[in-house]
């Protein structure tokens, strides 16, 4: 499955990178033609769209082994491709466990400092009873020095004098269209091979104001769409269908300047609502709730099934103040190990598996200034 995820995801990009268009995914299915166009005719689409769409028909139709060794030998090809922008940080790259629950790792690590330092995601191996390192062929003891929640990052400390270690890229984060990959343990082909989806953002979420509705724009103003079970808003008895006369004693002409100056504000802040229901003008004063409780009560077993497609979500998967996102098809497990463009630049760590198709990578200069104060001499 994952062969055949990094295949698509590079398929993508590289219809991203020729002017491909992909119909939405909503857009109503095209009404069946009484007559199929000659041979002789030219067809109105890309000829590379029409390969794309079939290719990725009968992948996902399955059962063609032709195109399944067709697709093991592209894979084959694009690995190593890749290959040599990983080999140097191959080394620096380590599996961790937990001892008491052998043979299942947990997470990647990445080295830092020769002295036996290096980091990893810190919700994976948080509670683990026995945390070990496999280091040349070795099980090692390690232990947690240090912790950065808000990047959700761990140093860890093994035995070693002469561990791996990267060199992080002074250069900035690459754009968006550029290939990465996902080093693996030396030895090992790369985890995964992607494009950056998404430049350096924040996605940091916690302490931000939550209101807990969707509102909608129609004639005649606007008006809430819908109301979040157990959000502020439904707490302070605002209803679906509400029409939205002002906020904070303004009023606000579209979604998105409502949206802001709800997003704007911090947990705990009130809003003062002035809303229209039937004949009836209403006022509320709501203290917002908080966007990360908000969102994890919105979320649903079946929205999480989807997201893993097949393989495990991170146990913290969102909530960062800076990382790239990327297409890579990885497990919770493979998170932690280095990220490198193509020359081998060590340009971040992953961080978080955090749906279906998305992945997000820790960027070198966050790591950096992470590490800045730390001692590595002890």
């Amino acid at each position: 499955m994952k062969k055949l995820l990094t295949f698509i995801a590079c398929l993508g990009a590289f219809a991203l990178q020729a002017g491909i268009k992909k119909a939405p995914s909503d857009a109503a299915a095209p009404e069946p033609r009484a007559e199929q166009p000659k041979k002789s005719e030219p067809r109105s689409e890309p000829e590379s769209g029409r390969m794309l769409e079939d290719l990725l028909n009968r992948l996902l139709g399955g059962g063609d082994r032709k195109l399944d060794a067709k697709l093991n030998e592209h894979y084959r090809s694009l690995a190593e491709g890749h290959k040599p922008g990983t080999l140097k940080s191959a080394p620096a790259t380590f599996v961790v466990r937990d001892g008491k629950k052998a043979g299942k790792p947990i997470a990647f690590a990445t080295g830092v400092n020769a002295k036996g330092w290096l980091l990893t995601k810190a919700s994976e191996v948080k509670g683990a009873a026995q945390l070990e390192v496999e280091i040349k062929g070795k099980w090692t003891p390690a232990s947690v020095s240090r912790t950065w929640d808000e990047h959700d990052l761990a140093l860890l400390k093994v035995d070693a004098t002469d561990l791996a270690a990267v060199e992080w890229s002074p250069a900035p984060s690459p754009a968006v269209g550029s290939f990465i990959t996902a080093v693996a343990p030396e030895g090992r082909e790369p985890v995964a091979i992607g494009v950056v989806s998404v430049a350096m953002r924040n996605i940091r979420i916690a302490g931000r104001g939550f209101l807990g509705v969707q509102v909608e724009s129609d004639d005649k103003g606007l008006k809430i769409g819908r109301v979040v079970e157990k959000g502020a808003a439904f707490q302070a008895g605002v209803k679906k269908d509400d029409r939205i006369v002002e906020l904070d004693g303004s009023k606000p002409d579209t979604v998105f300047k409502f949206t802001t100056s709800i997003s704007n504000k911090k947990a705990g802040d009130k809003v003062r609502l002035k809303l229209q229901r039937g004949q009836e003008l209403i006022e509320k004063e709501i203290a917002l709730g908080d966007l990360s409780n908000g969102l994890r009560d919105r979320s649903s077993p079946r929205v999480d099934r989807m997201n893993s497609m097949g393989s495990t979500v991170s146990t913290r998967k969102g909530d960062f103040p800076s990382v790239i996102q990327t297409d890579f098809p990885l497990d919770a497990s493979e998170c932690g190990g280095p990220v490198t463009d193509l020359d081998g630049n060590v340009i971040g760590l992953v961080i978080a598996r955090s749906g279906r198709i998305e992945t997000l990578v820790l960027p070198a200069e966050t790591i950096v200034a992470a590490l800045k104060d730390v001692d590595f001499s002890k």
